[in-house]
């Protein structure tokens, strides 16, 4: 959404405060002016992208953990453009696994017959998705009755979990010099890694972050609000509530936590998961490392 469409939403509905999750869609120009305030907050790099795959885990992966390879191969495969695209590319043949855009499951193991195939659309999956189950058709089949595991973005997975902020902050201007060889098709998410540091992905997004009037770090939350009434000249600063996840999921994580102390809460990335996202992340490492300096220069500007 480009900043005047920000402007007649805002208008339309009344409202003083967007939130905006999504990637930036601009020019180079950079953020809205005409009186629109910018904050960003921004999460240690490594830590987000054990957030977002635990997350993963307990929502959208829940009910095909047994389907699954186990878990720091399947973070590999996300993680490792060459990997997946050699296995979209092949078909397993002694699995019955086809890589391709559609999963197919083989002869008596529940296809469809030709007559009714006619009137039911295929099950489609990516092929990311595919290469993430474990070999043999029962995983496809169950992947394919499956309704979270069939519509999740699978294209935007890599990029969820690598050098998020970078692709968020620098936005579609990754996009200037892809859109006319690439048939008008670029988005940040589906960029590899190697294409975001081609595009000088982390120089955009250190621009874009130095054009904001308050950065905030997930990990000072309690100095938010009186960075935020110092940084937009609000009158008060109040308490930001905090809210993390919902009661009844919380309350099973720290069941489940208090249950066994020595074991990792459900979801939780191991030490190699924990190597290989740090490998992944090292432009939203920098990143990070930059706005906690503009931080802490806002900080002692403001002397609190």
């Amino acid at each position: 959404m480009r900043c005047a469409a920000l402007r007649e939403y805002a208008a339309r509905h009344g409202v003083q405060l967007l939130g905006n999750e999504r990637y930036w869609d601009h020019d180079a120009s950079g953020l809205c002016g005409g009186g629109v305030r910018h904050v960003v907050s921004l999460r240690e790099p490594v830590a987000r992208a054990t957030s977002q795959l635990r997350h993963l885990r307990r929502n959208n992966w829940r009910a095909m953990a047994r389907h699954l390879r186990p878990p720091a191969e399947s973070l590999a495969l996300v993680l490792s453009p060459e990997l997946h695209q050699q296995r979209a590319n092949t078909t397993d043949r002694r699995s019955g696994v086809a890589s391709s855009a559609t999963a197919t499951v083989g002869r008596g193991q529940g296809s469809e017959r030709r007559g009714r195939g006619s009137q039911r659309r295929s099950q489609q999956m990516a092929p990311l998705a595919i290469a993430l189950l474990a070999q043999g058709p029962a995983a496809a089949a169950a992947a394919a009755a499956d309704w979270t595991w069939r519509t999740f973005p699978w294209a935007m997975l890599p990029g969820l979990l690598s050098d998020y902020a970078v692709r968020v902050l620098a936005g579609s201007s990754l996009c200037a010099d892809r859109t006319a060889s690439s048939g008008g098709r670029c988005h940040p998410f589906e960029m590899s890694a190697a294409q975001v540091r081609a595009a000088d992905g982390l120089q955009r997004a250190k621009a874009m972050l130095e054009q904001y009037d308050a950065v905030l770090l997930l990990e000072e939350a309690a100095r938010w609000p009186t960075m935020l009434a110092a940084s937009l000249n609000w009158s008060a600063s109040v308490p930001i509530p905090h809210l993390r996840r919902s009661a009844s999921i919380g309350a099973r994580a720290d069941a489940a936590t208090t249950a066994d102390a020595g074991r990792a809460p459900p979801g939780a990335a191991t030490d190699d998961e924990s190597t290989l996202l740090a490998q992944h992340n090292r432009l939203d490492t920098e990143l990070y490392e930059y706005a906690r300096r503009i931080e802490k220069a806002d900080r002692e500007y403001h002397i609190f």
